[in-house]
Order: structure tokens, then sequence, then C-alpha cells
């Protein structure tokens, strides 16, 4: 069907209608279901839905026909030491609980399906998730001037990798995917000025540019790595 400008904005601005993921009633509804409802029907990263369906699947196995009611702060203790005891970081079970209480938050005030007198058991008094910060292995300077003077490489691609690696090092330590979306036109007057994808969704307020100076040494890079005949300075993007 060709383009239509003015059926895109109307599909762009209507109001999002979900319609259910399947015909089960909420009363015969499993924490699975519940899961699976919350993932189809909410607009999630892949990211996202690949770690809510591990979170579920490792609750499945845990305890099978598993409902809303089973869940309660000894249930989420039990489960806790289930994981740690299969090798689970103390990271990956803060994000399991985590999931599993925006799963219940959903159906609480959302979908109404979970009573208001179920005894909620994250919060005060209750189940708390645990902040986990793991320690960062980071190299020394010596190494880090050991990669930067490399000279000798078994291919063109290992150097082009260095050179890669180099230039996030000089830009910062920004992401990957941060040089992968960096354009020509945000290199102003000897600085490179961008915004994070990381912070793009996730921060509402307070929105700051990154702003990098261009060493001789940056420069250097941009000149040997950049592509002239794209936007983008690594050209493994197009437009569109």
């Amino acid at each position: 069907i060709p383009f239509d400008r003015q059926q895109f904005r109307e599909e762009f601005f209507k109001v999002d209608v979900y319609e259910p993921v399947n015909q089960i009633k909420p009363s015969e509804m499993t924490y699975f279901e519940m899961a699976e409802y919350f993932r189809e029907n909410k607009r999630l990263k892949p990211a996202s839905k690949n770690r809510m369906k591990t979170a579920r699947n490792q609750l499945e196995k845990f305890k099978q026909g598993l409902t809303y009611k089973d869940i309660t702060v000894n249930f989420l203790h039990d489960f806790e030491y289930e994981v740690s005891k299969r090798g689970g970081s103390p990271a990956t079970i803060s994000g399991y609980m985590t999931d599993i209480r925006t799963v219940l938050n959903y159906h609480r005030n959302i979908t109404k399906f979970i009573p208001q007198d179920y005894e909620y058991p994250f919060g005060a008094g209750g189940y708390g998730i645990k902040t986990f910060f793991p320690t960062k292995i980071v190299l020394g300077a010596e190494e880090i001037q050991s990669i930067a003077e490399l000279t000798e490489f078994e291919t063109t691609k290992q150097e082009w990798a260095r050179d890669i690696w180099l230039f996030l090092y000089r830009c910062n330590g920004i992401n990957f995917v941060d040089l992968l979306r960096m354009r020509w036109d945000n290199i102003q007057n000897g600085y490179i000025v961008f915004f994070r994808k990381k912070t793009e969704t996730t921060r509402k307020n307070n929105k700051k540019e990154i702003v990098v100076p261009v060493s001789p040494l940056l420069k250097e890079l941009i000149d040997k790595i950049g592509v002239k005949d794209s936007p983008y300075v690594i050209g493994k993007l197009k437009d569109g």
C-alpha cells in the first residue's frame, strides 16, 4: 500500500487498545500466565522481555502451577535461597525479584486481577529487594598503554578492533552503541556532542549532552577509522 502521511499520523497518535493475549479467566490465571500477559501487553524492550521470561521460567521450575496467592514473603526467601544454591548471582536474584514485583503491581493496579486484600510481599515489613553493585574489573595504566602502543596485528580486523576500543577509551569510556550511532554532525567546533543511548528511555529529567574534547590523539583515530561518505562516523549504520 502506498505510504499515506495522514494515515501514519492517525496511527501514530491514536490511543493503543491492547487485546488480551488469550481468553483465560482471571480466576484461573497462574503466575506464569500473568507474567506472559504482562510481557505481551506492555511495550518492553526485547532485552526486558527476555529477562522477564527467564524469571518466569525459573519460578515455574521452582513451583509449578504457581499463583499470586503462593507468592508470600517466605516463598520469596525460599526462592532466593534456591536460585543462590544453583549458582545465581546477587544481581540475578535482584533482577528476578524486581520482575516478580513488576508483574504483581501490574495485576494489582492495572488489570485489577489481584484483589487489594492480597497480602503484598514487598515493601515495608516484607521482602526487601537487595541492590547489588558488582566490583568492576578495570585495566591498569600499563595495560592500557600496551594496547594503545600495539603496532603488530595478524589481520586488519584486529587492528580495527583495537582502534575502536581506543576510540571508546579516548571518548571518556563511552559505550559501543554510542559510537555506532555517532554522526559526523555530532562533531562541532572541536568537540563531540551527543546523548547517551542508555538514558534515552530511562531518564525523564535532566537529560544532559555528553561533551568530549577532540584531542590530537582522538582526531588521529577519527581520521583513521572514520568513513567520510557515510553520515555515521564509523559507517556501520545508514539513515532510515
